[in-house]
């Protein structure tokens, strides 16, 4: 069991919320671009539907569009507007991952990474967790498909 440790009045409601599990949803062609839970790693198991993700890390997607200048929501922008022709390639943006999540998978997303999301069936749901309290959870999860 993980133990708080301090005073500090944060410090309980940190731990809840690096402890707790919840679930996400998109309807289909609805897209969601953005730090993944505030640069924290996730685990996610997509319960229903489908989505494509796209992965990168935040430095590197900051370095690939200097014309943002250093602005997270405007480089989100240009990059969520890329056609897949114009995507970087792994020297100028090594982290970058693409992944169509189906039904019964399980996606890990590191720390400090943006995602941009889009809903490919009419309903796509995940249930997530930050990932340190509920691996174990989401191995046992997705042996039940």
């Amino acid at each position: 069991m993980l133990q708080v440790l301090g005073d500090h009045p944060d410090l309980a409601s940190a731990y809840e919320q690096m402890t707790s599990v919840w679930i996400s949803g998109r309807k289909v062609d609805t897209v969601y671009s953005g730090l993944e839970s505030q640069g924290l790693c996730t685990i996610q198991g997509q319960v229903s539907g489908g989505r494509l993700v796209v992965l990168a890390a935040v430095d590197e997607l900051l370095s690939f569009f200097p014309s943002a200048n250093k602005c997270l929501k405007t480089a989100l922008d240009m990059f969520g507007k890329l056609h897949s022709k114009d995507l970087p390639d792994t020297f100028a943006m090594p982290s970058l991952s693409a992944v169509h999540l189906r039904t019964g998978d399980i996606l890990f997303c590191p720390c400090g990474y943006v995602s941009v999301e889009k809903g490919i069936s009419d309903t796509s749901v995940a249930v997530r967790s930050l990932g340190f309290g509920y691996i174990a959870f989401f191995l046992c999860f997705s042996f039940q498909f």
